[in-house]
């Protein structure tokens, strides 16, 4: 079913058509061709520069097992990093777009991986085909939320893990959106937003992963895109250290059981 949202019906529809045109990753440079070397060097580097905590969390997925799938793999820099590190890598997204950035992408850096359009809430694999399910700020936007992780479940194999992000509704950038009316994912132009964007408390977090097994979920990412003039000037270890408490994301690390 359709969700209902500031008045409106959504469906994967819309979803779909506003990352086509905000592919996930253009905050990260004020280049446009997507398509170009610059712009993806640029996104790469400007990724893993503010996301601070994004290369350690790549490294544990990496090491929780060979196959894994992407769901939500915008530009594909996550995914070229696990390939990097030795894993087998499939990537879905349900925006051609972002797929056809990914391949390119793919190309650039000689790293082969399978690509695939796909919706997240009917994943096209057959159950327990996956050691490991990543998807780094990606669930957060579809309608079906709860129908998604039922897919991550299924697709897993039995001790598999899923490593998610998912936003945090008690976070400095929350309330900075929230008082400001900043829209979310596109701060290029703040007349547009995301169809669907989700928060959440760390209970409600639990509640969603209540099929999964020892789930362990951290707070990380005091900034959010948008501040990255304030997140120059402001040291490393503090944006750490209060990031712990009043960062924007929830890194969430949940085993499926045996």
């Amino acid at each position: 079913m359709p969700l209902k949202t500031r008045g409106h019906v959504v469906d994967i529809d819309a979803v779909r058509a506003f990352w086509d045109e905000h592919v996930c990753g253009d905050v990260f440079t004020h280049l446009t061709e997507r398509l170009s070397k610059e712009y993806l060097d640029e996104v790469r580097h400007n990724r893993f520069h503010y996301e601070y905590h994004l290369m350690p969390f790549l490294h544990r997925v990496a090491r929780a097992g060979r196959t894994v799938l992407e769901v939500g793999c915008g530009m594909g820099m996550d995914l070229a990093e696990l390939a990097t590190l030795g894993c087998q890598v499939t990537g879905v997204d349900l925006s051609p777009q972002s797929l056809q950035v990914t391949q390119r992408y793919f190309t650039l850096v000689g790293l082969e991986a399978e690509l695939r359009v796909s919706n997240a809430e009917a994943l096209d694999f057959s159950n327990a085909t996956f050691d490991v399910v990543y998807s780094f700020g990606v669930l957060h936007h579809t309608p079906n939320i709860e129908q998604a992780l039922s897919e991550v479940h299924r697709v897993l194999r039995p001790g598999g893990k899923a490593f998610l992000m998912f936003y945090s509704r008690y976070s400095l950038n929350n309330l900075a959106h929230v008082l400001l009316r900043i829209p979310y994912e596109s701060p290029r132009n703040w007349q547009m937003d995301a169809p669907i964007t989700r928060t959440f408390s760390k209970q409600e977090v639990q509640h969603l992963l209540q099929h999964f097994a020892q789930v362990r979920i951290k707070k990380a990412y005091l900034f959010g895109a948008g501040w990255r003039p304030l997140a120059d000037i402001v040291p490393q270890w503090i944006n750490s250290s209060l990031g712990r408490f009043l960062g924007w994301h929830w890194m969430i690390e949940a085993q499926k059981p045996e």
